[in-house]
């Protein structure tokens, strides 16, 4: 990858990863998410008021992606709230960031993408050392208790749906930036997407507990404004000329960020298998950067 791209894609990484910490300390997720949406929109209306002027892709005839991208992005914001609410961030977070050998397998199948040896190895020492984060202990029962914990752990099973909403929308995104402009597009995308959101958020949380979080955690929801267009934004740009599979697997170096965080600001447990298994991620991360 060219180190332009390689330098974009970490800076997502490290936006995402703060704005899933900020997430997991906020009060009601799913109110807290829907506030920095709106804050989204508001601080990046100039922009979107540049592109507009200016000429843009926009191909009409592919508005079926936008609208399945913005279905899906309802699902992952549900889902990613109640992941946060139920398990820690450097347990739920790998979870829903395993994507890398999912989205190997439908980009290959749906897009006909064509990965390097040393591409291939990175996805897969990634997607290793991200479901490691998951375990306890390198032990038989350690290693399966994920999968186990399907049913008996709220917080691991929606964090595997989470995980296959990422690898939805990612095709979907991929396949959408041949047809129109990155910033257009997640403009439009979050707008259909708040539009199904919003209700839900009123009917789950009440107006009087999003009024809450809203004066609680203002600046967190601010900064989380920024972050979330700017993380995505740039993952959307990435995708007009780079493959799917290198920009998602080079992305989850923010599950190692996340592990960090975890650690070191939210003094959660079990960190020793957790870092352990981050230094994996970062093998395979350095092996896409060099992969063609």
């Amino acid at each position: 990858m060219d180190p332009y791209v390689v330098i974009l894609v970490l800076a997502s990484a490290l936006f995402h990863s703060i704005r899933n910490l900020l997430t997991k300390r906020s009060g009601d997720k799913l109110a807290f998410i829907w506030w920095y949406g709106i804050v989204a929109f508001i601080l990046f209306s100039p922009a979107l008021a540049y592109y507009i002027s200016d000429d843009f892709i926009f191909d009409t005839g592919y508005v079926h992606l936008l609208i399945a991208s913005s279905a899906i992005h309802v699902l992952y914001w549900i889902y990613l709230a109640k992941s946060y609410e139920a398990g820690d961030l450097s347990r739920v977070y790998p979870i829903m960031m395993s994507s890398p050998a999912l989205v190997f397998v439908f980009a290959i199948v749906f897009i006909g993408e064509e990965i390097s040896a040393a591409g291939a190895s990175g996805i897969l020492l990634i997607s290793v050392g991200i479901y490691l984060i998951s375990v306890k202990d390198i032990s038989l029962t350690g290693l399966t208790n994920p999968l186990r914990e399907l049913k008996s752990n709220q917080s691991v099973g929606y964090a595997f749906i989470t995980l296959f909403t990422v690898a939805a929308y990612s095709i979907v995104d991929k396949m959408a930036m041949s047809h129109f402009h990155f910033f257009i597009y997640l403009y439009a995308s979050d707008l259909l997407t708040y539009a199904f959101l919003t209700p839900h958020v009123v009917l789950r949380s009440g107006l009087e507990t999003m009024k809450n979080e809203l004066f609680s955690n203002s600046r967190q929801i601010l900064a989380n404004g920024f972050l979330v267009y700017a993380s995505y934004g740039l993952i959307l740009y990435v995708y007009t000329f780079e493959k799917v599979s290198y920009v998602v697997g080079l992305r989850q170096m923010s599950v190692v960020f996340g592990v960090i965080w975890g650690w070191l600001i939210l003094g959660e447990k079990r960190i020793g298998v957790r870092l352990a298994a981050a230094g994996l991620i970062t093998v395979g991360g350095y092996l896409i950067s060099v992969a063609i």
